[in-house]
């Protein structure tokens, strides 16, 4: 997933199903405006908190069919322990699922 910084937030190139096990080409991209900021913060408001996100995301996954998920987090200061309120920077959730179509996007 690319990411480009512009004036109204931020838009990502979401990978559209080209085929299984396809690397995607530059034409199997479409471009999403997004501001990360707002939809976390309507989210949170509603009481969806990261682990109820991860684990949708882990569930969509598993029904695109991917064999491997992996997890990254992100601190925002890696010296500090896992247990310290606010140091996590971002989640990052990449499976080799067949992904979505342009239409499910």
């Amino acid at each position: 997933m690319a990411k480009d910084n512009d004036a109204k937030g931020v838009k990502y190139a979401v990978p559209v199903a080209a085929g299984v096990n396809a690397p995607p080409a530059e034409q199997d991209y479409i471009t999403l405006p997004i501001d990360p900021a707002r939809v976390c913060f309507g989210l949170s408001r509603i009481g969806y908190i990261p682990a109820s996100a991860l684990c949708d995301i882990v569930d969509n996954s598993i029904t695109a069919k991917a064999q491997n998920i992996n997890i990254i987090i992100r601190k925002e200061n890696p010296e500090f322990n896992d247990n310290r309120k606010n140091n996590i920077r971002e989640f990052l959730v990449i499976d080799d699922g067949d992904g979505m179509d342009e239409q499910g996007i």
